[in-house]
């Protein structure tokens, strides 16, 4: 079993970042970084990136809960797929957030 590393960081008063990275002798080999806000129903995912399928992609979700097609996400290899993840959410947050609302 690899060795897996969880957290979540609190972007503002209703936006998380929720981060999984899983390695295997030293080396990244699967994450999944999401977006989540709190909602008036509860915690809804507004963006998630990830390698679940072995190449980087980010799937968007409606503000119902549909989860939208994949598309490409930056990085070549699971650690700087990651590594973009953290930091086009920390950075993004707002905006993300915004269109999610919009859509």
């Amino acid at each position: 079993m690899s060795p897996r590393t969880e957290y979540e960081l609190q972007l503002s008063d209703t936006a998380i970042l929720y981060a999984r990275l899983d390695t295997e002798r030293g080396e990244a080999i699967s994450y999944a970084v999401a977006l989540v806000v709190h909602g008036r129903d509860g915690l809804r995912t507004v963006r998630i990136y990830d390698n679940a399928h072995g190449q980087p992609e980010m799937h968007q979700y409606s503000p119902a809960g549909e989860k939208q097609p994949a598309e490409k996400a930056p990085g070549a290899t699971a650690s700087e797929g990651f590594t973009m993840a953290l930091s086009l959410i920390s950075s993004g947050f707002r905006g993300m957030f915004e269109g999610w609302r919009r859509s």
